[in-house]
């Protein structure tokens, strides 16, 4: 806990001597004790914090309160002082500390201090490793990084990846809400607005940033696909909120920016590094046309009811219930549909009497105002009769129902 004084605890078997710790993380593995006091915490090899420097730098960060921060598009704020560059980010969550390394470009006053490799270029240049100079606490990361000792007439930053500065990411949360449309609740809302897959979540805590986002998007035509991913019919991507979006205050919000064919459907979810599903969500990438049939058949009565209320619409069946959340999607749809004549079947369905429509929601299907509804074409051909219901694979049936179609 912050403030605390945790003067028994040990790291490794090793007593930290009463140390004032803000924050400590400790991330599931195993390591075997090593043979000196460890004084730092490292992830991944990257140090997050050094510990005996945390005093030192809250005493530089309350210095620069007094200061105006450098020209810069970085998500980070840098400010020059007496012989070191110190970056400044607030909120911040650790990738923001240990995955970034920005370059730095120093000019000095006087060529002839430059180190005679530097002197065709009238400059030195040098990257910053944040986390080897730098600490978090109190929800900021700050890192002083040291400048050479001669007088400097100008320094130029750059990060690269660049970092989604954090006035872009509250444009992009504004955009989401005013402009965007709601594809998805989950952990985090999704919305598309301006050709980009927005995710805001309003309470984050900026450890859940830490895990990479995947995404699978299944076009409306599979000859949209690059050639080598049509046998599996979706594309996939990966990112992280550090690079694509931002920690703002209280909330978090990310930003991936669409193809250019049409989607029909969206899988997303974050996962740990160990390959662990945090959350996940699937669902329509284009709401609209669900709700304009709901509203075409929303007063007459269903052909069936189940956990879905089950319509005729359009020359399909339409699937509604009216208070849903994503979890009541996830189970796989079963529709089997038994014609009038049997001569109508495809051969390979003759002996069982009917065709086999089984489809999953987020292809056929789409969230809107606190609804979920999915269509389902029927054939061409008269139909006798149908049997439907959701189930799961080993599970069984979740709920079915059978009715008779008619015409």
């Amino acid at each position: 806990p912050e403030g605390a004084d945790h003067a028994g605890l040990t790291v490794f078997g090793q007593p930290l001597g009463g140390i004032r710790l803000d924050d400590f993380a400790v991330m599931h593995g195993s390591a075997r004790p090593p043979d000196i006091v460890a004084h730092r915490v490292q992830v991944y090899g990257n140090t997050i914090a050094a510990l005996e420097a945390k005093d030192r730098l809250r005493a530089v960060y309350d210095r620069t309160r007094a200061l105006d921060p450098i020209p810069s598009d970085s998500a980070y704020d840098a400010y020059r002082m007496r012989g070191e560059l110190v970056f400044v980010k607030e909120p911040c969550a650790p990738s923001h500390l240990i995955k970034q390394v920005p370059r730095l470009r120093v000019t000095p006053v006087n060529p002839d201090d430059l180190p005679y490799w530097a002197e065709r270029k009238g400059f030195e240049a040098f990257t910053a490793v944040l986390a080897g100079h730098g600490a978090l606490f109190d929800g900021k990361c700050v890192a002083a990084v040291p400048l050479p000792d001669y007088s400097i007439a100008d320094v130029d930053v750059v990060f690269s990846p660049e970092l989604m500065t954090d006035d872009a990411a509250r444009e992009t949360m504004r955009r989401a809400k005013e402009e965007g449309r709601l594809l998805a609740r989950s952990f985090y809302d999704v919305y598309e607005a301006g050709g980009e897959l927005i995710y805001v979540k309003e309470s984050c805590d900026p450890l859940e940033t830490e895990h990479s986002f995947y995404l699978n998007l299944f076009p409306r035509r599979v000859s949209d696909l690059p050639e080598e991913h049509r046998d599996r019919g979706f594309e996939r991507y990966w990112f992280d909120l550090y690079r694509n979006g931002a920690l703002l205050d209280d909330a978090c919000v990310a930003a991936f920016p669409l193809p250019d064919y049409p989607i029909a459907g969206i899988r997303t979810r974050q996962t740990t590094e160990g390959g662990d599903v945090l959350w996940g969500a699937a669902f329509s990438a284009n709401p609209e046309p669900y709700r304009a049939a709901y509203r075409a058949v929303a007063s007459g009565e269903p052909l069936a009811r189940g956990a879905f209320d089950v319509r005729l619409a359009d020359g399909g069946l339409l699937y509604v219930k009216e208070s849903c959340v994503e979890a009541d999607t996830e189970a796989r749809f079963f529709l089997h549909v038994v014609p009038e004549r049997e001569g109508d079947l495809p051969e390979e369905w003759r002996e069982r009497g009917f065709v086999n429509l089984d489809f999953d929601f987020f292809l056929r299907g789409a969230l809107f105002d606190g609804r979920c509804a999915a269509m389902a074409p029927l054939p061409e051909y008269p139909i006798e009769s149908a049997r439907t219901g959701q189930y799961v694979r080993g599970a069984g049936e979740i709920w079915s129902a059978e009715f008779a179609v008619g015409g």
